[in-house]
């Protein structure tokens, strides 16, 4: 019977050379399917922060209208682009009046970071390339966005265009 439990736990302590052929295949399998997932998590980050910002963009239209004009366009991503001031300035307001500890007053530091990182980002890429949304100012499109429902798989059926400040 002893001999029996040596045998099975010969077999099941398998071990592999590190500097062995296998050893290296399945190193490289394991590394192969962690970058596969990080490109994953990356694209899903991605495809959910157009999904946001379509979002506000659908939720802040005027349903009456049949199609928008560049100005108003413009007009629609200048509100977009401070779509957050109201959390800044309470942000701003909850450090004034904690004046009780430093720790208080820098509770949402990196929040506030955060968001202004975002917004400077933002207005550059409005400045310099645009700022891509669906394509307002084509009745077609307008109608096809209004109708879209928030499903990130059918933001192919958009025509997007870059929409930049006009100076």
């Amino acid at each position: 019977m002893t001999k029996n439990k040596i045998k099975t736990t010969q077999k099941t302590a398998n071990v592999l050379h590190p500097n062995s052929r296998k050893a290296a295949r399945l190193t490289r399998e394991a590394q192969r399917l962690i970058k596969i997932e990080k490109i994953k998590q990356r694209k899903e980050n991605k495809t959910s922060t157009l999904v946001s910002k379509l979002m506000w963009f659908r939720n802040s239209l005027d349903e009456t209208k049949s199609f928008y004009t560049r100005e108003e366009v413009e007009e629609l991503i200048e509100l977009y682009l401070h779509r957050l001031d109201d959390e800044l300035d309470s942000i701003t307001e909850r450090q004034e009046r904690g004046c009780l500890s430093a720790h208080y007053r820098m509770q949402h530091a990196s929040r506030e970071d955060t968001i202004r990182l975002l917004i400077t980002q933002e207005q550059h890429t409005f400045l310099t390339t645009g700022i891509e949304i669906p394509d307002l100012t084509n009745g077609k499109v307008y109608k096809t966005f209004l109708e879209w429902s928030g499903d990130a798989s059918k933001i192919s059926n958009l025509k997007m265009k870059k929409f930049k400040k006009i100076k």
